[in-house]
């Protein structure tokens, strides 16, 4: 940040410089890098951080800091205290939400439409916000399934009523009362805009965020206790930002917990492990139509076929049309096509692509894979 101490309000800013433009490329880059980087946090800079954003927010430090190696560990030691009337109520909204709304109270009538839209379109990383959003989905769920049953929750409540004590925070549930950095990209062009016109006041009210954003894996504010978790260990993605990894877990944390997915599915590890253990009768025993697709993926439309798993339905000049259809109308097909082009050794490879299972013809695939109709694709002059 800009040393200025200036609060004088921003002028009226109607369009950025060249050199201010080139500098939102910088934010997007290390905003994206603070959300789905895998190295670890410094966590004296976390903890700084959380003291500084309590402070923002009108309260005191909490009096403790406890680490987790990762968000499922952190919502089973919360599910573990949170009836515990010492840890204070859940502070969530006065530590994040009320400084956004400061900040953007503040900042955001000095920018004119054009130039906020600009800015927030500028430092947007769609790989990193598709990711991200993955990742707080299924930590979400996965901290759900934490939750102890029914009537041990109510069990809990009656329990705190007959002693006139009212359950701090039992109505939350950890999607809402935490946070992790995937949910603290607003502050990237809040940044921009503090960095850019020397907005140092701004500036301190969101120093705070930013540490703990760049540290931890997610952040469970208390009014006394402070739960931190470290960062993901393992986040892989595909050129989509979907949770993805053809060889291990695609999001994996230090305290063990760790999933595996296909192209944002969720897989279980022996198929992604042992792609070996993946056999036309697996695929065939899988209800999840969405998962049964990944397996023949990680089988390999080729595999599938060659072992039986569909059957061919039609050959023209353009290939051969393979089917299968599995019970309540679903259906998966391929196209198998033949390169124009031999190789060295003279042989033509032969390629699988996955086509809608209702086309009709190898020559309705095939022009289906090139996104016409299969009249303008037998009017092609050069098929390859």
């Amino acid at each position: 940040m800009h040393a200025s101490s200036s609060t004088r309000p921003l002028p009226r800013v109607d369009a950025l410089t060249p050199e201010q433009l080139r500098s939102l490329d910088a934010v997007r880059e290390r905003w994206a890098a603070v959300r789905i980087g895998q190295a670890d946090g410094d966590r004296a800079a976390a903890e700084a951080g959380v003291k500084s954003a309590y402070s923002v927010a009108g309260l005191a430090p909490p009096s403790e800091i406890v680490w987790c190696g990762g968000p499922v560990e952190l919502a089973r030691a919360w599910e573990d205290a949170r009836s515990n009337l010492a840890i204070g109520a859940n502070v969530r909204v006065a530590v994040v939400e009320s400084v956004r709304e400061r900040t953007s109270a503040s900042v955001l009538p000095c920018l004119s439409a054009h130039v906020s839209a600009l800015i927030r379109d500028a430092v947007r990383s769609p790989i990193a916000d598709t990711a991200g959003a993955a990742v707080v989905d299924i930590v979400g769920q996965r901290s759900r399934d934490l939750r102890p049953p029914l009537r041990t929750r109510l069990l809990g409540a009656w329990q705190h009523l007959t002693r006139m004590r009212r359950p701090l925070g039992r109505g939350l549930g950890f999607a809402r009362a935490g946070i992790s950095p995937h949910e603290l990209g607003w502050l990237a062009p809040y940044e921009f805009v503090c960095n850019s016109f020397g907005l140092q006041r701004e500036a301190n009210l969101l120093e705070g965020l930013r540490l703990v954003a760049a540290n931890t894996g997610w952040m469970l504010p208390h009014e006394h206790v402070c739960w931190l978790s470290a960062r993901h260990s393992i986040l892989g993605i595909d050129a989509r930002g979907r949770l993805h990894s053809a060889t291990g877990p695609a999001l994996a944390y230090r305290d063990g917990w760790s999933l595996h997915a296909w192209k944002g599915v969720e897989i279980r590890k022996e198929a992604i492990e042992r792609p070996e253990t993946v056999t036309v009768a697996r695929i065939n025993m899988e209800p999840n139509s969405v998962v049964r697709r990944c397996l023949i993926e990680i089988m390999t439309p080729q595999r599938f076929i060659a072992a039986g798993g569909a059957e061919r339905i039609e050959q023209d000049e353009a290939g051969v049309l393979w089917r299968k259809a599995w019970w309540a109308g679903d259906a998966w097909a391929a196209v198998e096509v033949v390169d124009g082009t031999p190789g060295p050794d003279g042989y033509r490879k032969h390629y699988f692509l996955q086509v809608p299972p209702e086309v009709h013809s190898a020559r309705a695939a095939v022009a289906w894979s090139y996104g016409v109709s299969e009249q303008q694709y037998a009017k092609l002059a050069l098929r390859t």
